[in-house]
């Protein structure tokens, strides 16, 4: 081939994948390219999983200035499909506009359209190259990589929310039900009559008369 592109990415947040893999002064690559029969291009970019993201880097070493995405699905010049036998195949992927700077359209197409051919396929569009002069001439207001990353911010900070939302719904509906304690049965007793009161009958005295005799 003339051009490959690799895009990596690290669990470390302090290690650089793009710098690990290229080497200081590029001589990792400049390594593999030197062992590949024509002296291959080897591309190595940051990977993101957002795919709007992603252009930005996949048409490294070119710069572009944004992209907009078309209104209607068209197959984009540079970019054609062939199935194994070497017919023309139906591509469904969405169809994007990139705009670079004038006089930059050549770079980011690359050498018989391999640098937009291998963007496309990296992140999953079919592209068509316009320079700036002719983005504002075709009225074509593009996404420029500060309004991608305000938009993915946006995006990941709902999805982090209904992410939230469904676990706590979740937990909710594991959690086990509160157990029910009856209140103890009162035993009902009957009124207990007052015990009648008894008359007391003073012991009759006995009257003695004693006799004195003078």
């Amino acid at each position: 081939g003339i051009r490959t592109k690799i895009m990596v990415s690290s669990t470390n947040p302090d290690v650089d994948p793009v710098g690990a893999c290229t080497g200081k002064g590029g001589i990792r690559t400049s390594a593999v390219r030197s062992s590949t029969k024509d002296n291959e291009s080897l591309d190595i970019s940051r990977w993101y999983e957002d795919p709007e993201l992603r252009l930005f880097e996949a048409f490294k070493p070119a710069e572009i200035l944004g992209f907009k995405v078309r209104a209607t699905s068209q197959p984009a010049a540079s970019e054609r499909r062939f199935d194994d036998r070497g017919s023309r195949r139906r591509d469904d992927r969405p169809s994007i506009y990139v705009v670079c700077e004038n006089n930059g359209k050549k770079r980011a197409v690359g050498k018989r359209g391999s640098n937009v051919m291998l963007a496309g396929r990296l992140c999953g569009y079919q592209i068509s190259v316009l320079e700036e002069d002719e983005a504002k001439s075709q009225g074509i207001d593009y996404l420029t990589r500060s309004d991608v990353l305000s938009m993915v911010k946006a995006r990941h900070e709902q999805e982090a929310l209904l992410k939230a939302r469904e676990e706590a719904e979740a937990a909710k509906a594991q959690a086990p039900a509160a157990p029910v304690t009856a209140a103890p049965a009162v035993e009902k007793t009957q009124p207990v009559a007052a015990p009648a009161a008894t008359e007391t009958v003073a012991p009759a005295v006995e009257a003695k008369k004693e006799t004195v005799e003078q």
